[in-house]
């Protein structure tokens, strides 16, 4: 039952609802997404009380969109990919991530790649920018790079990991980075595992050099994020940090159009990342 109403959804993505986004008919994109999860819903009763919740939240985020076709469109989409990766989310295994009461934690790319990163780009709402993240033993780094487009309504790349933090006696995190092409990236904190919810970001911006340096990010400079616009009263939960973002965007932490910002290959050289309690 679950794997069938998954190729509904699937379906009502990849066979209409991103061309017609692309196109420019975002009322009738978020349309079919509306009518592919109510007929989800309607059609399999048996669906997982964990699945059926996923769909009925984007069906009520949608509603509270105020007639904004942009954010039902976004709502409705999230909660599909949600539920088509619902099997996939629950048996992924993070292995190797610290955890910390104290508020301090380190982590380090010297020998490999703990904890395990997935790349999240603008191919949701039909984007074509790329990212990916390896280890380069050379530099004993992780390596986040990729190709950054604006084609399609695009324009970031990024890639997310699971951690389990206690960051109530911390005061800042410390990067260990480095990137030949330089710009601005971002680094994101998120407190829920849920989707469609705000994140806690922070810009920092490197040189084009291939030189480490320390980058510190006082948890004060974090800003409420969703979908790339700010949301002033969102607040970390800092007892409860579940997961980390590394992100290249034509966009900065306030929701303003990034000046550093080009299409086109980018990189980012990441030896540590450090949160620290003075």
């Amino acid at each position: 039952m679950l794997r069938q109403a998954q190729a509904i959804a699937s379906r009502a993505i990849n066979e209409r609802g991103v061309a017609l986004y692309n196109s420019g008919d975002i009322a009738g994109c978020a349309n079919v997404y509306e009518n592919a999860v109510v007929d989800i819903l309607s059609s399999s009763p048996e669906l997982p009380a964990n699945a059926r919740s996923i769909l009925t939240s984007g069906l009520d985020q949608a509603g509270a969109s105020a007639g904004n076709p942009d954010v039902q469109a976004w709502a409705l989409r999230g909660a599909l990919d949600s539920f088509i990766s619902l099997r996939e989310q629950e048996q992924s295994v993070f292995s190797g991530v610290p955890s910390t009461s104290s508020g301090s934690a380190s982590l380090s790319f010297a020998d490999g790649m703990t904890p395990s990163f997935r790349a999240i780009n603008d191919g949701v709402m039909g984007g074509m920018s790329q990212s990916s993240i390896a280890h380069s033993p050379d530099l004993s780094a992780a390596v986040f790079s990729g190709v950054l487009s604006t084609a399609n309504n695009g324009g970031f790349a990024s890639v997310r990991a699971a951690v389990n933090w206690d960051l109530t006696a911390a005061t800042k995190i410390q990067i260990s980075a480095a990137s030949p092409t330089g710009g601005m990236f971002q680094f994101i904190l998120h407190d829920t595992t849920q989707r469609r919810v705000p994140c806690h970001t922070q810009d920092f911006t490197l040189p084009a050099d291939d030189v480490f340096r320390l980058y510190e990010l006082p948890l004060e400079g974090f800003n409420g994020d969703f979908m790339g616009r700010l949301v002033p009263d969102a607040r970390l939960n800092r007892a409860n940090v579940v997961g980390l973002t590394l992100r290249a965007a034509k966009i900065t932490q306030t929701g303003a159009s990034n000046p550093m910002f080009r299409p086109g290959p980018f990189s980012l050289y990441v030896k540590t990342i450090a949160v620290v309690s003075f």
